[in-house]
């Protein structure tokens, strides 16, 4: 079973469906018993699923059903594939930081209160870092990103924006420095190194599980350390290289990722990952089209 991870079950059957819109009911049913679900709760929300258009079913019944995916149903379980490219382009240095800063700064008056929140929400949901009241920092060209958002809110004629290559905190001028001041890299590289000790886990297990238990227990494990890998990802603001400690973890949380997935189709489970984890091991960032622009990556978070 998978260990010590809690899974909604419209994400795990979201993330069942194959890149080509199908998803198996034998294959679903298996990996969620792996993961502690009962057949009621999967056969409960499969038809929730069908009734709001997300599934259709196509064939069968009960185990035997198949069923494709209608419209964008995956965008709703899976982290921003533009983002996640985004990181894996940077570990592979093809996103060189430029050495400037971006700053933005706004003031909204408190009758417009809704629309500061939602501005200052959105600077914080693409990784920029508060430096005082209404003044934030990204080392990131995000500015059309930002001034869309604003006029969006109806609060472009308030947005100050500049770039400089220098910036100072208390003293502090080193980059390196001034991002472990601005961001709170400390806790995201907790939350990798806990993807990264479960994920070693469950890979010494796999063999173990191919022989004994079966592809379903290891499917069942792939979900659940696919489901913590994006959620290790979400608070990564993906500083460029130059701005994080040496052996930054979320670097070497993506490439044992990438090694994971291909250790595992050596098993004979390549027909068998779920999406969620095919998309995001699978990912190259030198596959990436090389003029992939950072505002292109990063927007991708939004969904």
């Amino acid at each position: 079973m998978a260990e010590d991870i809690s899974i909604p079950t419209r994400t795990l059957i979201l993330g069942c469906v194959r890149r080509d819109g199908y998803l198996d009911a034998a294959e679903l049913y298996g990996v969620a018993e792996a993961c502690g679900m009962t057949e009621m709760q999967v056969r409960l929300c499969l038809r929730r699923l069908v009734s709001e258009g997300a599934l259709e079913q196509v064939g069968g019944r009960g185990r035997r059903a198949a069923f494709v995916a209608r419209g964008d149903s995956a965008s709703q379980i899976l982290p921003e594939l533009e983002y996640v490219h985004f990181a894996y382009r940077q570990d592979a240095g093809l996103e060189p930081w430029d050495g400037r800063w971006r700053l933005v700064g706004f003031s909204v008056s408190e009758d417009r209160r809704a629309a500061r929140d939602e501005f200052r929400d959105h600077l914080l949901y693409f990784g920029a870092a508060p430096v005082h009241g209404g003044l934030y920092v990204s080392p990131h060209a995000l500015g059309e990103v930002f001034v869309t958002e604003a006029e969006r809110l109806g609060i472009v004629e308030t947005l100050a924006m500049m770039e400089s290559d220098r910036l100072s905190l208390g003293g502090v001028t080193d980059p390196r420095e001034l991002a472990g001041i601005l961001w709170p890299l400390a806790s995201v590289a907790r939350g990798y190194e806990d993807f990264l000790g479960r994920l070693e886990r469950r890979l010494g297990r796999a063999n173990v599980d191919v022989e004994g238990s079966g592809p379903d227990a290891v499917a069942g494990d792939v979900f659940a350390t696919t489901l913590e890998f994006a959620r290790a990802i979400e608070p990564d603001p993906l500083l460029p290289p130059e701005l994080l400690p040496e052996r930054w973890s979320g670097v070497r949380a993506r490439r044992r990722l990438a090694d994971a997935r291909g250790m595992l189709a050596g098993l004979g489970l390549g027909d068998r990952f779920p999406t969620l984890f095919d998309w995001l091991a699978a990912i190259d960032g030198g596959s990436v089209d090389g003029g992939a622009a950072v505002t292109a990556g990063a927007s991708g978070r939004r969904g």
